[in-house]
C-alpha cells in the first residue's frame, strides 16, 4: 500500500516542477552565438555515407520560455563505391524553442524552417524543409552554454531520393545580456 501512495506524490513532485519552470528564466533578455558540429545521415539512403557540418548560430530569448535561433551550416558527405560523388550541404534554418528552463540543464523542443542548397555531382540545387528539434543545454556559466540537439529534416521538395536527414549537434556558446 506505501507503493501506491509514492506514485501520486512522485507525479505531484513532477508536476509542480514542470508548472514551475518559467521561473528560471535561462535565455530571458540575453542573445547568444554558438559554434556547431554535427553528424549528419540522410535516412534511409544506406548507399549516401554520413558526414560532418561545422556551422554557427545566433540566438536571442523572446521572454522566460521561448527563444528564437537562427543557425547555418556547412556540411560534406564524402562519396562511396554506391554513390561516388560527394555531396556537399549548406542549411540555412530559423527555429522556435520552447524551453523547459530546469536552473542549469535547459531541456527544448520546437520547430524549425529551413533552406538547403545541395551540389551533388555537379549539379547545385536548392530545396526547402520543416524539422523538428529536441535538445539540451546546460549552462555552466552565466555566460557559458554547452548542448547538444537532434533534429529531424524532410526536405519538401525531394522526397523520392531523400526523404529525411537526420542531425545530431554538440554546440558551445556564449550568451549575452541584452
Amino acid at each position: 500500500m506505501g507503493h501506491v501512495l509514492r506514485i501520486p506524490t512522485l507525479a505531484s513532485i513532477v508536476l509542480a516542477a514542470w508548472l514551475c519552470t518559467s521561473t528560471a528564466r535561462a535565455y530571458e533578455d540575453q542573445a547568444g552565438i554558438s559554434a556547431d558540429l554535427t553528424y549528419g545521415r540522410v535516412v534511409p539512403d544506406s548507399s549516401r555515407p554520413n558526414g560532418l557540418l561545422l556551422g554557427a548560430t545566433g540566438s536571442i530569448g523572446l521572454d522566460d520560455i521561448w527563444t528564437a535561433r537562427l543557425r547555418l551550416a556547412y556540411g560534406f558527405h564524402p562519396g562511396t563505391d554506391a554513390a561516388p560523388s560527394a555531396i556537399q550541404v549548406g542549411l540555412l534554418s530559423a527555429e522556435l524553442l520552447y524551453l523547459f528552463d530546469i536552473l542549469e540543464w535547459v531541456p527544448y523542443i520546437g520547430p524549425g524552417a529551413d533552406a538547403m542548397t545541395v551540389y551533388d555531382s555537379g549539379s547545385l540545387g536548392a530545396e526547402a524543409g520543416g524539422h523538428i528539434v529536441v535538445g539540451i543545454d546546460w549552462l555552466a556559466t552565466r555566460e557559458l552554454v554547452v548542448g547538444g540537439d537532434v533534429r529531424l529534416l524532410t526536405l519538401l521538395s525531394d522526397l523520392d531520393q531523400r526523404p529525411f536527414y537526420m542531425a545530431f549537434t554538440l554546440s558551445i556558446g556564449w550568451l549575452f545580456e541584452l
